[in-house]
């Protein structure tokens, strides 16, 4: 199989997942912050790719597993945002042992507003537009040029069909019921402004979490990797030296 994915730094492995929309470079600031202290993988999931019987986290979670393996890293810090944190979340659920630490930011997995009902519809660009434009506090991020590569993405009927499929089953995997199974260190940055994991769901996964911490982001919404990649990075350095 093979993977597409960016690696720098050396150390302990880092393994970063992104969400729905996302891609690789999301991560490029908090690589670079944390690149001199470990060993930074960021890794394209396949979400538009997948076949109609492999659109399911469970897949997915499968596929991050077999990726760390390639590379034989058995043990991993795991960082995921939105779809990306769901991930991980079935894997430190399930694979307490390849899990050192956890960092969740805008993950879904207890609540997250899905796509499935608006794409039964053919979405618009403004559609598009306005779904971005929940990412980000700062509209300054929302150019044409994303705008124009999602809904490029939407015309796509197979990859349309994808982000409902997936939507479905982030909306059909609720986990908490399941996170006490959680042991390892687990960090907790959200969005103050989020509204589509909203704060309420990171306080959640908190209270739901036995060994975690939670931090907050002013002015930030569902990509604070992206808005505030200087505190981002602070936080999961400060978490990661802590947690050797």
């Amino acid at each position: 199989m093979n993977y597409n994915y960016i690696e720098k730094g050396k150390g302990d492995a880092v393994i970063m997942l992104h969400g729905m929309f996302g891609q690789p470079s999301n991560w490029i600031k908090i690589i670079d912050a944390l690149a001199g202290k470990r060993r930074i993988l960021a890794l394209e999931l396949p979400y538009l790719a997948l076949s109609k019987e492999k659109c399911d986290i469970l897949y997915l979670a499968d596929y991050v597993l077999k990726f760390a393996d390639s590379l034989g890293i058995d043990r991993s810090t795991y960082i995921g945002n939105s779809l990306g944190g769901h991930i991980a979340l079935d894997i430190a659920i399930k694979n307490q042992r390849r899990v050192k630490s956890l960092i969740l930011t805008g993950s879904s997995g207890l609540y997250e507003r899905g796509y499935e009902e608006d794409l039964q519809i053919h979405p618009t660009r403004e559609y598009m537009k306005k779904k971005i434009e929940e990412i980000f506090y700062d509209k300054s991020f929302v150019t044409d040029k994303i705008v124009d590569l999602a809904y490029d993405t939407l015309l796509n009927r197979r990859y349309k069909l994808n982000i409902v499929r997936l939507s479905k089953s982030a909306k059909g995997y609720n986990v908490k019921e399941l996170l006490h199974n959680i042991k390892c260190p687990t960090l907790l940055i959200w969005g103050k402004e989020d509204t589509i994991t909203p704060p309420s769901v990171a306080v959640e996964f908190n209270k739901n979490i036995k060994n975690s911490r939670l931090e907050f982001i002013d002015r930030c919404c569902h990509a604070p990797m992206m808005e505030y990649p200087d505190k981002f990075g602070a936080l999961v350095l400060d978490f990661l030296t802590a947690n050797r």
